[in-house]
């Protein structure tokens, strides 16, 4: 359960989503491009985009954050590698996040890390 205790922003702006998609389409090349390779790709396929508030940890504090909105990219990852001994194979991950940014300054959001 989350308890609201303080606003520190009544009234915020949210960026127009034509720059969150462009930040989305340009991060998810920055962030799975490590991964990707000749024997080793993936496909993505983004089904779903959600608002909604994201809690972001605050800094040196485990039990209290921030909410702030944020959009959620959804979909399924395919990816396809080359395996000597069993060939091609194929595996696929439904339903995750695979990205999140932040609606009012477009940052990313690490879901791994909070922040």
């Amino acid at each position: 359960p989350i308890e609201v205790i303080d606003t520190v922003i009544e009234d915020t702006q949210l960026l127009p989503f034509s720059d969150i998609k462009q930040t989305f389409e340009r991060m998810m090349r920055v962030k799975f491009a490590p991964q990707a390779s000749e024997n080793y790709k993936l496909y993505f396929q983004i089904d779903r985009v959600t608002l909604s508030l994201h809690r972001i940890e605050e800094q040196n504090a485990t039990r209290t954050g921030l909410l702030v909105p944020a959009w959620n990219f959804y979909g399924k990852l395919t990816v396809t590698y080359f395996d000597f001994e069993e060939g091609e194979q194929t595996e696929e991950f439904l339903g995750e996040s695979f990205m999140t940014i932040n609606a009012i300054d477009g940052s990313v959001i690490d879901n791994s890390k909070g922040y």
